[in-house]
């Protein structure tokens, strides 16, 4: 059965679009963490939320939390912190 969320591949492109969209070269991506939230209203979970990180050229999903509770909205969207 399909998830009914964003996928983290889908965040993993959003994420890059960002940094591309701030001129943020690529050879400054390692070390980039992301955060995304998402409430899926009627899903199997009312929200889930991932943290990914640049680690040289691939993302790594560092975590996932599928949550029976909806998040704040401050907490859904996507945010990018870009490595030292």
């Amino acid at each position: 059965m399909p998830c009914d969320h964003t996928q983290p591949q889908d965040v993993m492109s959003q994420a890059e679009a960002w940094l591309r969209d701030h001129d943020i070269a690529s050879d400054r991506w390692p070390g980039t963490q992301v955060r995304y939230g998402e409430n899926t209203p009627g899903g199997m979970w009312a929200s889930i939320a991932y943290e990914l990180e640049r680690r040289g050229k691939e993302w790594v999903v560092t975590r996932l939390d599928r949550n029976r509770e909806p998040l704040d909205d401050a907490d859904c969207g996507l945010v990018v912190e870009l490595g030292s």
